[in-house]
């Protein structure tokens, strides 16, 4: 499980994943020297997670597909027949080689994130003090 926590202005690096039994480390800069401060940090949990602008990318990525589909059922239900004689001529063993191309990929993506968030909670259990 993975905490957000906001790190602030004052700091270096700005916001970045804490990891449970991880202690957030910042650093602040003085005018004169740099000094290192670690401070215990509270999980927060944000809800929803991620940073605004992705979730407006989302929406609006969901929107046009929406749009595009009322104008598919639209243009559909104006001329059936002419969409029914050309769904006859695609070629459907294409069509299952991109289905199952699309959903394997998907599937490994997915896999590659778990295995770098285990990896790096691993790596941040053996960096913590016992």
């Amino acid at each position: 499980m993975l905490f957000y926590a906001d790190a602030g202005e004052s700091t270096a690096f700005g916001s970045r994943l804490i990891f449970p039994g991880e202690c957030a480390t910042s650093i602040f800069v003085n005018s004169m020297d740099a000094q290192v401060a670690t401070s215990s940090v509270q999980p927060q949990h944000k809800y929803p997670p991620g940073d605004l602008a992705i979730w407006i990318f989302i929406l609006a990525e969901l929107l046009v597909f929406a749009i595009f589909f009322v104008a598919y059922a639209f243009a559909r239900m104006n001329d059936v027949e002419l969409f029914n004689h050309y769904q006859l001529t695609l070629d459907r063993n294409s069509a299952l080689i991109n289905t199952i191309a699309l959903l394997t990929s998907s599937y490994f993506v997915v896999q590659g994130v778990i295995r770098t968030l285990r990896a790096k909670e691993r790596e941040s259990k053996a960096r913590s003090p016992r």
